[in-house]
């Protein structure tokens, strides 16, 4: 109790803190991690026991590939055999021009194969310094750093638009750089570098 200059008693309730509950539910946390860590083969120091890998990788050998295509979308696709080298026009895009022309031609086709240089040397986060593009009738090559603030304004809706099929090799840097560098999101993408894992 304390007594205030006016005379009236003010008294100061403590709230009780559930200090019982607070440490049941601590004890009951382990089990639960334990339990879970069990579930997902998690051995105590925390890795994967090799059973488990062993048991999961049974599980998924029983699909085919074929399972995990949708069959109905699917068309007998014969290859097409690349024009020569000699055969094949080069152009190196320098300027917002050539940037221009090479939009107006990635609408025309369906299918484009994209490949991003980078350098990181001096810098922990690095550039793209070059970007390649070929179609079944064109290369080019773009200097990305000098025309790096309209790379992104004329390419982007070539690389959002689902209906283009993109190929590239390897491509999980590669998609980060297009987002980061240029603003770029890719659509319908196939990756080569995954494919060959299979």
């Amino acid at each position: 109790m304390v007594k205030h200059m006016y005379s009236v008693d003010l008294v100061l309730k403590r709230k009780e803190q559930p200090r019982h509950t607070e440490r049941k539910q601590r004890s009951e946390h382990p089990r639960r991690v334990v339990e879970i860590n069990r579930l997902a083969g998690i051995n105590e120091i925390g890795w994967q026991t090799l059973e488990y890998c062993w048991s999961m990788g049974s599980i998924v050998e029983k699909f085919s590939v074929l399972d995990f295509v949708d069959k109905e979308n699917i068309e007998d696709i014969l290859p097409i055999k690349p024009l020569s080298i000699e055969c094949t026009p080069f152009k190196l895009v320098e300027e917002v021009k050539g940037l221009k022309e090479l939009a107006a031609t990635l609408s025309t086709v369906n299918e484009f194969a994209v490949d991003l240089e980078h350098n990181h040397y001096r810098s922990f986060q690095g550039l793209t310094c070059l970007m390649q593009i070929s179609t079944r009738t064109e290369d080019f090559v773009i200097d990305t750093l000098k025309v790096r603030n309209h790379v992104g304004p004329y390419l982007r809706e070539v690389f959002k638009d689902p209906t283009k099929k993109k190929v590239m090799h390897g491509a999980d840097r590669d998609i980060l750089w297009l987002q980061r560098d240029f603003g770029i999101y890719v659509c319908n993408m196939f990756d080569t570098g995954q494919v060959c894992l299979f």
